[in-house]
């Protein structure tokens, strides 16, 4: 892919998808005063309130790589330069990841000001691994099915269905169980290393698919 055409792609992605997937996720984190005290909140707080939040940022982020696009502009740079579906959800992924981390870290941050037992490092993990955990499986049923309103609408009712339906004494988020003071357990950084491999290989296998090994 030329460089011309790269920056065409990802100012096109920009201005239709990720200031949109941005917004959405900035307007979640400015609700989240009016619903928690931050004030001395513990670990236990901090945790349920990440694990909630990146849950849903990684649904917006990650979940919808699979959307289709349209619009004028978009089909023109198509037919103008052609680009394949492998080549348009790495960039999506790679752009998605970026604003991620930049959230995460900034939460993390934020956290700490409230409580500086609150470690900035495992919460950049933690809310990675959240977010990946219902992300890539949205994004991988999308691929895989060629159907991202599959994908997403199956993990958005098995994410009611957890948060609202189940009982509040299981333990169902990776994050609750996964952060510990000071410490990041083993466990979150294997639901983070699965979650990202099965995203890489959906990826691949749609390249595959572009390149004609599977029709």
């Amino acid at each position: 892919m030329g460089v011309r055409r790269l920056f065409a792609l990802l100012g096109y992605q920009w201005q239709i998808l990720f200031n949109k997937q941005l917004l959405a996720c900035v307007v979640l984190l400015l609700l989240l005063p009016s619903m928690v005290s931050f004030q001395a909140i513990d670990l236990f707080q901090a945790a349920r309130v990440t694990e909630c939040y990146f849950s849903l940022v990684g649904l917006i982020l990650i979940g919808t790589i699979s959307l289709p696009e349209s619009g004028a502009d978009f089909a023109e740079l198509l037919r103008s330069r052609p680009i394949n579906s492998a080549q348009i959800l790495s960039l999506r992924f790679g752009g998605d990841l970026v604003l991620l981390v930049l959230l995460t870290t900034g939460w993390a941050v934020f956290l700490h000001q409230f409580n500086l037992a609150l470690s900035i490092t495992v919460y950049i993990v933690a809310g990675l691994a959240a977010a990946f955990f219902w992300g890539a499986i949205s994004a991988v049923l999308g691929i895989l099915t060629q159907n991202a309103a599959i994908g997403f609408l199956a993990v958005v009712l098995a994410y009611l269905y957890i948060v609202f339906g189940m009982s509040r004494r299981l333990a169902y988020y990776p994050l609750t169980l996964l952060v510990e003071p000071n410490k990041i357990k083993f466990s979150t950084l294997s639901v983070l290393g699965i979650s990202c491999g099965a995203l890489l290989l959906a990826l691949f296998w749609a390249c595959l698919r572009d390149n004609g090994k599977f029709n």
